[in-house]
């Protein structure tokens, strides 16, 4: 006789029930070696935390009031102003900026030969005027062009430098200002350092102290860039007794500062080394306006003066004079000590005139403002052709319009003005596609630190909806790993849809990777990370979705993997998905299939902006072939065979509710980022095709099923307590 106990008979199914399937699946617990793991890594991420919020707001603190050793510990109503520097230049102050452009006279030499870098003995002036009239430290976009006839015949020479056409700058406050009781000044500037003249000189002009002041604080820029050029000869044949153009290809990539100072076309490739106008010009005056304490003030440009390494006139070769020009200048070194200005004030009451100091405000050019199509070739022929060569006849001036920009800038952004224009370079012989693409991009980032380059273009709109864009991706590659990750039922999961994404993720990672390994001579290093980079992504993504399909498992024992019989809610929504529906389901993907290879998507609602694309290779064509004609199908397959299930199961499954609204969001970001309606002028713009039409639908049922449809629960545990 068998003794049965109360609990075993209450679980034992009646005689007469169905077959109940295999027992439920348990739901994942973390092991102890796992858990101890995971909270090392919470652990270490804390600190990294800790360490990037610590480094973040010290950075801050530095960019919103640099130099803290330097402030007085007072304030205006209650300041000593014999024992503090105020600023010359205040929120309220109006001033003018004056610009002079330079140029080499047509003969002249260098001034002095043993000096590297120097001047031309004599410079004429091209111009002179208020570039920007009665602006304060509170403006900023505020534009001007000035028309510029450069005279040709002093830059046809071999020795042509970057100084050789140059740019100063001074600012000249309003009146009534202090500069009107200015009585000297001292710089930090010594007399082994040789200054660029700021502005003219006037034949008879006596001493002026408002036009020294404003000079020793004036700044110089070079307004001509080195770069490539195509041939003038009718060939590529000529007596160029320079070095060889390999040579000067390995010396440029060992000296990546080349482009720092003065730079000189001597000994290099008139091909390479051919004189542009820089014609976009960003000016930026720093608003600092901080009392500063006298004592403090005079130590710091008294280490100016002496040492090199702060003020940025490292002598090179034993040196005893340098050149100002060869000078790297950052604020965070030199701060608003470059001048201190000496004042006398008459006392009402004592009627004397006792000192009092003022510092001189920071003038700076963003490095390297412009982008390719600023850059204008002088056209001068450097080279040396055959004596049967025909030479086109090279103008005498060339007429180019000189854009400057100016805005008062915070520290902050002087210093992301550095970073961002630091060592950028242009292939100037590249297509027109290429340029006004690296054109775009530059206004992108030029715009992060305020620098707008037209009123009607929004570079900045567009650069943030591209970065927001990318966030968006981010998130969504989380969320669907996360997605899948979670899964331990396959309820309303379609199994077509994950053979689809399995097979396109496998295919796109070859496709990715077959231009890399193609290479003659690929970096093995770059080769590397990028298998490491799509593996990571397509591998694990293809792995979640295996695992959660195949219902798999990891077990302690050998093979270590193992995997679950589908329970009664996986194998009836299985047949929910598939039974009777075969024709349906063929038919669907028939039609995808033939509205991509006979069906109007290419048709262009909106065609190309700027310059058309440059040809593709063979190569290329096939792999956009393959990813028009095979990825996007099956792709847009999927989803449809997902959508499908979920308005016959009445539920909401595939990929997170957020996640669909997010897609959604980045495609029209995708689209809104080069619509000049939203972002302005528009340099670069992708055709806009009826397909992008035809995607948006099922991203739109996505989300209209998002909001209609409960989700499948993520575990069976948590659907039968539902």
């Amino acid at each position: 006789m068998i003794i049965v106990s109360k609990e075993e008979s209450q679980n034992r199914p009646p005689p007469t029930a169905l077959d109940p399937g295999p027992a439920k699946r348990p739901p994942r617990r973390l092991s102890g070696c796992r858990c101890l793991l995971y909270t090392a890594f919470t652990f270490l991420g804390l600190l990294l935390g800790l360490y990037i919020a610590k480094f973040t707001v010290k950075t801050a603190g530095k960019a919103t009031k640099p130099h803290p050793e330097l402030y007085a510990n007072t304030t205006l109503d209650r300041a000593d102003w014999g024992k503090v520097v105020r600023p010359l230049v205040d929120q309220r102050t109006k001033f003018d900026i004056i610009a002079t452009v330079w140029s080499k006279a047509p003969g002249e030499r260098r001034g002095d030969e043993g000096l590297a870098g120097s001047a031309p003995e004599g410079e004429q002036v091209l111009y002179e005027g208020v570039v920007f009239k009665s602006v304060t430290l509170k403006d900023k976009h505020v534009h001007s062009t000035v028309d510029l006839e450069i005279p040709l015949d002093a830059f046809e020479s071999d020795d042509v430098e970057n100084f050789d056409l140059r740019a100063t700058f001074r600012l000249i406050p309003h009146s009534p200002s202090l500069l009107d009781y200015a009585t000297g000044y001292t710089s930090w500037r010594s007399p082994k350092i040789l200054a660029a003249r700021i502005s003219p000189e006037v034949p008879g002009e006596l001493i002026n102290w408002e036009k020294l002041i404003t000079d020793s604080f004036g700044i110089t820029i070079p307004l001509i860039e080195f770069n490539t050029i195509k041939s003038a000869c009718d060939s590529s044949v000529s007596d160029d007794p320079s070095r060889p153009e390999d040579e000067e290809d390995e010396d440029a990539a060992e000296d990546p500062f080349r482009w720092i100072g003065v730079v000189s076309a001597k000994g290099h490739s008139p091909r390479k080394y051919h004189p542009y106008v820089v014609t976009r010009t960003d000016l930026r005056v720093v608003k600092m306006t901080e009392l500063y304490n006298l004592d403090a003030y005079s130590m710091r440009q008294f280490r100016l003066r002496r040492e090199n390494i702060l003020n940025g006139c490292i002598a090179f070769n034993k040196e005893t004079v340098r050149d100002v020009r060869g000078c790297h200048r950052t604020f965070n070194e030199r701060a608003n000590a470059e001048t201190k200005i000496e004042l006398e004030f008459p006392d009402e009451k004592t009627g004397e005139k006792p000192k009092q100091y003022a510092y001189a405000p920071f003038l700076d050019v963003s490095p390297r403002a412009w982008g390719p199509l600023d850059l204008v070739a002088m056209p001068v022929n450097r080279e040396h052709c055959t004596v049967s060569a025909r030479v086109p006849t090279s103008p005498k001036t060339l007429r180019v319009k000189w854009k400057v920009a100016f805005s008062a800038s915070s520290p902050g952004r002087l210093v992301l003005a550095n970073v961002v224009g630091y060592m950028a370079k242009y292939n100037m012989t590249d297509t027109d596609f290429n340029k006004a693409k690296a054109q775009y991009t530059a206004q992108k980032l030029q715009r992060l630190h305020g620098h707008q380059f037209s009123k009607d273009s929004w570079a900045g709109l567009s650069a943030a909806l591209v970065v927001i864009h990318g966030i968006i991706n981010l998130v969504i590659l989380g969320l669907t790993l996360l997605y899948w990750y979670t899964r331990t039922s396959t309820v309303g999961i379609s199994f077509l849809r994950c053979g689809v994404l399995v097979l396109c993720n496998v295919a796109g990672f070859v496709l990715d990777m077959t231009p890399s390994l193609s290479q003659s001579d690929p970096s093995l290093i770059a080769l590397a990370l990028e298998i490491l980079w799509n593996i990571g992504i397509s591998g694990t993504v293809t792995w979640l979705i295996l695992r959660a399909v195949l219902r798999l498992d990891f077990v302690d024992a050998f093979p270590f993997i193992r995997k679950t019989p589908a329970s009664h809610d996986e194998r009836a929504s299985l047949r929910l998905e598939v039974r009777g529906r075969a024709m349906v389901l063929f038919t669907v993907l028939i039609s995808i299939f033939a509205l991509h290879v006979f069906g109007p998507l290419s048709y262009p609602i909106r065609h190309h902006i700027g310059p058309a694309p440059d040809p593709m290779s063979s190569q290329h064509d096939h792999f956009i072939a393959l990813e028009k004609f095979l990825l996007s199908p099956l792709n847009m397959a999927g989803d449809i065979f997902q959508l499908i299930l979920n308005y016959r199961s009445r539920t909401f499954a595939g990929q997170y509710k957020l996640a669909a609204w997010l897609m959604l969001v980045m495609y029209v970001l995708d689209f809104a980022s080069e619509t000049e309606w939203v972002v302005g002028k528009v340099l670069v713009g992708r055709p806009l095709e009826a397909a992008w039409v035809v995607y948006l639908i099922p991203l739109a049922v996505w989300v209209v099923q998002a909001v209609l449809y409960p989700k499948v629960a993520q575990d069976i545990d948590e659907k039968e307590n539902e």
